[in-house]
């Protein structure tokens, strides 16, 4: 999800967080910085890629406070999460364990999403923007529905404008990006505007969430082969900060929870079963971001304000990104290999590719599903394929470090050896 919310590692923490996850999200940190507040740490900076954690060169040797960022499960009882709950059902850790044998399956024909309902004619003409996407400011806004808003009286001068929407559309993949920087989200909020943000964002999320059309949910095994909804991942973002001079095991930690993101998962429906759709293709994702926390540039000056708004570097208070695919029926694969086939591939391309890891990784979990393209990538066929998870041993010499996934195709890709040899990737494009 680079590149498509306010701060970056938020980015990478929600594309790998999972409820089932070999390493235990709520309680293993994974990301961490320094500063004198949370703007001037790498978590809340936005330009720190290039830039000292701290500005001037006199804190730069001692800052006040450490960081540490991570994902927990978020509140069920959030609007937006009950929202999200209605399309997919919560995914619960342990959910979704893959049996041993993967069926007989087809070759899934896809083709390009069709914009979701709710942003028809919202237009997509605008200017190339990166990897293939084209767009730039809404020319229509979605109607908030104050159904999904939070109790209390509207906010009285905050509105969604549609010169403040960054909308985006790759016509390759059908994938939608949607992004809300409103201006003058450069200071300090009270906190009933703060409340007042908050509203406006659900509001808005709450109106794509529920105008997707129909989900599809499986509510019953039946033999249609199609796309279908498969599950809801919520998590929310916290941030520990303590004072950097503590002695170790004496730190008093004050912990914050900041933005709200739910990831939708997709399936393929084939003769009862509800196979899984893995990768960043086979999800929408949205995310709702506290007004307060750390402070933006000053928007975009002059009369390209309005065009330019997807090259701002506000914060985005409210992310959307739509990930999907249009069934086209199916073929036969030449061959489907076992999961022991699959698995001895992935203990020899283990060793083959990372020596020192072989004799002190072991299998631990695994699982099967259609493997689907990223948001700028051209997908005509999706394939089978199994994931395998290694972790170190006990007492190994690597003990502590992350699990290592190793992909193996289980259909025949007609002469090539890996998925992404069969998409075609838009390159980057550079801002006009």
């Amino acid at each position: 999800m680079a590149g498509f919310v306010g701060i970056r590692t938020d980015s990478w923490l929600a594309g790998f967080y999972s409820p089932e996850s070999l390493v235990q999200p709520a309680s293993e940190p994974l990301c961490m910085s320094r500063g004198d507040s949370f703007s001037q740490s790498g978590l809340g900076d936005q330009g720190f890629d290039g830039d000292p954690l701290v500005k001037t060169v006199h804190q730069a040797a001692n800052p006040k406070f450490i960081y540490i960022e991570y994902p927990i499960p978020a509140d069920e009882l959030d609007l937006l999460a009950q929202a999200a709950a209605h399309r997919a059902p919560f995914r619960r850790p342990g959910d979704g364990k893959a049996s041993e044998k993967a069926p007989e399956l087809p070759v899934i024909k896809v083709g390009p999403a069709a914009i979701p309902p709710i942003l028809n004619g919202v237009g997509f003409d605008g200017a190339p923007l990166g990897y293939g996407f084209r767009g730039g400011a809404a020319k229509a806004v979605p109607a908030v529905d104050s159904g999904f808003a939070l109790p209390g009286p509207p906010a009285a001068t905050l509105a969604v404008h549609a010169e403040d929407l960054c909308i985006e559309r790759h016509p390759d993949s059908g994938s939608v990006i949607l992004s809300w920087r409103p201006r003058g989200t450069d200071r300090e909020f009270s906190a009933a505007e703060e409340r007042d943000f908050e509203r406006v964002a659900n509001g808005l999320l709450g109106d794509l969430i529920s105008g997707l059309g129909d989900p599809g949910l499986p509510q019953a095994k039946d033999d249609a082969a199609r796309i279908v909804m498969r599950d809801t991942v919520a998590m929310q973002m916290r941030v520990d900060q303590t004072a950097a001079n503590q002695p170790a095991g004496k730190e008093e930690v004050v912990p914050t929870d900041r933005c709200l993101y739910l990831r939708q998962t997709m399936a393929v429906r084939y003769q009862g079963h509800d196979i899984p759709i893995l990768g960043e293709g086979g999800e929408s994702f949205f995310g709702r971001c506290p007004a307060g926390g750390s402070p933006r540039p000053s928007p975009v000056p002059g009369p390209d304000a309005a065009s330019n708004v997807c090259q701002r570097t506000d914060e985005s208070l409210v992310s959307f990104v739509y990930n999907d695919r249009a069934y086209q029926g199916t073929r036969e694969s030449a061959t489907q290999k076992t999961r022991v086939t699959a698995e001895n591939e992935a203990k020899a391309e283990l060793e083959r590719s990372i020596p020192p890891l072989a004799a002190d990784y072991e299998l631990k979990s695994f699982r099967w599903g259609y493997r689907a393209a990223p948001a700028h990538c051209k997908q005509e066929e999706m394939y089978l394929v199994y994931q395998f998870d290694f972790l170190p041993r006990p007492k190994s010499r690597f003990s502590g470090y992350p699990p290592v996934t190793i992909e193996v195709p289980a259909h025949d890709l007609g002469g090539k050896k890996r998925i992404e040899e069969t998409w075609t990737c838009s390159l980057e494009e550079p801002a006009p």
